[in-house]
């Protein structure tokens, strides 16, 4: 069964079929349901039902797709990414720290259009080849976004900001407002906004992405609570942050320390007033938590890419415990190994034993949904959500079926979104 999202060959007349059922040994819904013996009916982009194979496909006619012993489980939702660095995988050892890796990345930043396209591209392509329905993409430069929208990935592609001081903040504003004016839209595309992060991005920068946000709706994220030194910037003005914005020829003269953590810093900016995603949330602090939570803050965890850095332990079993949001994100290839969303969940899993595997799937899958604000109903296997769904060759044993997907001999065959197949492995 090759319905494919864009033309590759000459196909028989099932392949173009736009209604289908899809028949695996296993389709799990949600991360805590299974069907053994399941089917999903797809009619166009949407599915219609889900469940046991009898009763799904009795009395209907569309053409039946058995898949095999495989399961079929919801498309997998990166929430973080910067696909325009890929060229950068494995150059930059792990660094002592975050300022000493901004430096190397300032560095061997690619700049070329071109260049940046193939990589996006094939990011995108590799995105797929992993699972990977939707993801949301930070392009610091904007040349990201054609690729991205030649790709039938479903995508959010953030345009980034920067500048700290006055004459660099009113530069990029006129950067970001250009590339908001002329970017394009699609069914598959939504545009947000990215002020970068508070030591970083200026008070003013930040203040007039909130209107952005408010004028055209657009979603938002940031680099928040990442290092203690950022930390140390926001609350005292000191550290190797202040040091490192000198060294840029930054002046910091109108900087006042704020006296509180990066959280409470933007909340008190109107950032979090959109639910936007919060990328990393390293050192959020107790005192941050409610605030997080009472505005629907997901917080995005970059598993690999934390351990690259050197990060103590990640705070989202007890931010999940208190009602923030987690969505999982691989970062880009500069600290991150992959863009496989299956081996950030595994490294969960290897780090994290006492974690159940139903509830990394869910940090992969609905989680990274809630908020996504995208033109499409993603994250589960339900009657008039879209057809976004990956196929997973599990191994066989008389353990559970999630702990299965999640094991190392586990792979993806087949991805599709919007009720194409987007990518299909060889038999």
């Amino acid at each position: 069964m090759r319905y494919y999202c864009r033309r590759r060959r000459r196909q028989p007349s099932y392949e173009r079929s736009t209604t289908m059922i899809l028949r695996a040994k296993y389709v799990m819904p949600s991360s805590h349901e299974v069907f053994e013996n399941g089917a999903v009916r797809i009619v166009n982009d949407e599915i219609m039902d889900v469940g046991e194979f009898p009763r799904v496909a009795q009395g209907q006619g569309e053409p039946v797709h058995d898949l095999g012993d495989i399961a079929l489980l919801p498309g997998f939702i990166n929430a973080h990414t910067h696909l325009e660095l890929g060229d950068l995988a494995g150059k930059i050892p792990p660094p002592a720290s975050l300022t000493d890796w901004i430096r190397r990345i300032i560095a061997v930043r690619p700049e070329d259009a071109d260049a940046i396209h193939a990589t996006v591209a094939a990011g995108a392509e590799a995105s797929l080849r992993a699972g990977t329905t939707t993801l949301v993409d930070i392009t610091a430069t904007g040349h990201s976004l054609a690729p991205l929208m030649a790709s039938q990935i479903r995508k959010r592609v953030h345009f980034e900001t920067l500048g700290f001081d006055s004459l660099r903040s009113e530069q990029s504003l006129q950067v970001l407002r250009s590339r908001l004016d002329s970017a394009g839209r699609d069914d598959l595309t939504t545009i947000g906004v990215s002020p970068h992060a508070p030591y970083s991005t200026s008070e003013t920068l930040y203040r007039e992405c909130v209107r952005i946000q408010a004028e055209q709706g657009l979603p938002m994220c940031s680099h928040v609570a990442e290092t203690v030194e950022e930390e140390e910037f926001v609350r005292d003005g000191s550290g190797p942050f202040a040091d490192l914005l000198r060294s840029l020829g930054v002046d910091l003269d109108d900087w006042a320390p704020k006296g509180v953590t990066p959280v409470q810093y933007l909340h008190k900016l109107g950032f979090f007033e959109s639910s936007p995603l919060l990328v990393h949330g390293n050192y959020i602090r107790d005192d941050d938590i409610p605030i997080l939570r009472d505005l629907n803050v997901t917080v995005v965890y970059c598993p690999r890419s934390h351990a690259y850095f050197g990060h103590s332990d990640h705070p989202f079993e007890k931010l999940f415990a208190l009602g923030v949001n987690i969505a999982l994100g691989t970062d880009s290839l500069a600290s991150s190994p992959s863009l496989s969303m299956l081996d950030e969940m595994r490294f969960i899993v290897d780090r994290h034993p006492h974690v159940s595997p139903e509830r990394v799937l869910t940090l992969a899958m609905l989680n990274g949904a809630k908020t996504m604000k995208v033109r499409a109903r993603i994250g589960g296997l339900r009657s008039g959500w879209k057809a976004d769904i990956v196929g997973v060759r599990i191994p066989p044993g008389a353990s559970r079926v999630p702990e299965r997907i999640l094991s190392d001999e586990a792979t993806v065959i087949l991805t599709m979104i919007d009720g194409k197949v987007c990518y299909q492995a060889a038999d």
